[in-house]
């Protein structure tokens, strides 16, 4: 519809958002210091994720498959368990 039935939603964080997709009925979303949210529109609510000691960073691109969420940004990595795991990096 073009953005017609597009309404503003208020975000739970102060944080810039760079980058978002949509994921099976909801909107993941991704940014500076290692924001990740997720938007439920039926709900009209927020999930947010702390994704552990190498997360804060920016994120511009997410999106999700096979049970993750790969991000790309200021690093390249997935969530596994809620934590930032990173390609190239061996821990």
């Amino acid at each position: 519809d073009a953005g017609e039935s597009w309404r503003l939603v208020e975000s739970p964080t102060k944080k810039q958002f760079y980058g978002l997709s949509w994921d099976d009925g909801k909107w993941l979303v991704v940014g500076e210091k290692g924001a990740l949210l997720t938007y439920y529109p039926e709900e009209d609510s927020w999930t947010t994720e702390d994704l552990g000691p190498f997360g804060n960073v920016w994120h511009t691109a997410v999106i999700s498959s096979h049970d993750r969420i790969y991000l790309a940004g200021q690093k390249l990595g997935y969530t596994k368990q809620g934590t930032l795991v990173q390609f190239g990096r061996m821990r």
